[in-house]
């Protein structure tokens, strides 16, 4: 931390939103004020694979039971997958492992898929945004047994692109 502290002055802390790192917490308080009537709480981090550099815990975690966010806080993971699979579909980019427009059958194993036949490729930016042309659709929403597990292969292959 001494490290830090004598190297602080020499270190950008604007962040890429461009808002100063001494700034983030009347940031997030400002936020949740202005949408408390939509928001209940909120937590974050920035960090290095070194250290955390700055951490915000703001406001209730559960409203129900007037219980404040923290760092032991504990969320659903709701749509937040859908940002980390993002965040790493774009790390696999910037290292070279695959391209964005390249159709996706060139990243699944021989004989995935072999019948899985489209006039237009299918690339990761459909399927990012959700163009892929799989059916959005509930099936089985109630059920009187606990179904048969499927495996990834056989779920993709019985619910293929029309």
């Amino acid at each position: 931390m001494i490290i830090r502290s004598f190297f602080e002055p020499f270190i950008n802390v604007t962040l890429p939103s461009g808002i100063e790192e001494e700034d983030l917490d009347e940031e997030v308080e400002e936020f949740m004020e202005e949408n408390d009537d939509v928001e209940a709480g909120v937590m974050f981090a920035i960090f290095t694979p070194i250290e955390v550099i700055h951490e915000t815990y703001e406001g209730e975690q559960n409203l129900d039971e007037d219980t404040e966010v923290s760092r032991e806080s504990v969320f659903e993971w709701g749509s937040v997958t859908k940002l980390l699979t993002w965040i790493s579909v774009m790390q696999l980019v910037e290292e070279g492992q695959i391209d964005l427009e390249e159709d996706v059958t060139e990243y699944l194993p021989d004989g995935f898929l072999d019948d899985f036949e489209h006039d237009d490729p299918v690339t990761m930016i459909h399927l990012m945004n959700h163009q892929g042309g799989f059916q959005d659709e509930i099936a089985d929403l109630f059920v009187t047994e606990i179904p048969e597990d499927y495996s990834l292969k056989d779920e993709l292959e019985e619910e293929q692109p029309d």
